[in-house]
């Protein structure tokens, strides 16, 4: 992306980047933070400002980090940045209600979690977890 831009890495891009969009920002960030290859890597919302290009080469970065055995962890509303990840937890009013692998934490529709696409509305009415089934099914249908 930088070296597409006028002057390549001396284009003058104002304060705190004032004359970038706010995805051309992210991505600035993104390189910044895996400048020197860190071994892990923690990323909050880092799909919220990109397009379908700056989503491709997230994905791409994130599958790059887990090539080369390094650790990603990525908080995220928007699912298409999950494209690239194996595991997935599922966070809701602060407490983990699912854990594990991708395809099943998120194609799971009997009751634990909704799809992917849902958990961007309303989380309460979209991908709400009956604790209490969930309760007695590991108390063996004992209700508590």
């Amino acid at each position: 992306m930088i070296v597409t831009m006028p002057d390549g890495y001396d284009t003058q891009v104002g304060g705190q980047g004032a004359a970038l969009s706010a995805g051309q920002r992210q991505r600035i960030g993104l390189a910044r933070a895996l400048f020197g290859d860190p071994f892990v890597v923690i990323l909050d919302e880092p799909n919220a400002s990109l397009d379908a290009t700056g989503e491709k080469a997230l994905n791409d970065m994130i599958k790059a980090i887990r090539a080369r055995n390094g650790i990603v962890i990525v908080v995220a509303h928007r699912p298409n940045v999950l494209a690239a990840v194996d595991m997935v937890a599922v966070v809701q009013n602060g407490k983990m209600v699912a854990f594990g692998p991708k395809d099943e934490v998120l194609g799971n529709n009997a009751g634990r979690v909704a799809p992917p696409t849902d958990l961007v509305g309303d989380v309460r009415a979209k991908a709400a977890v009956d604790l209490n089934q969930h309760k007695a099914g590991l108390a063996g249908g004992v209700s508590a």
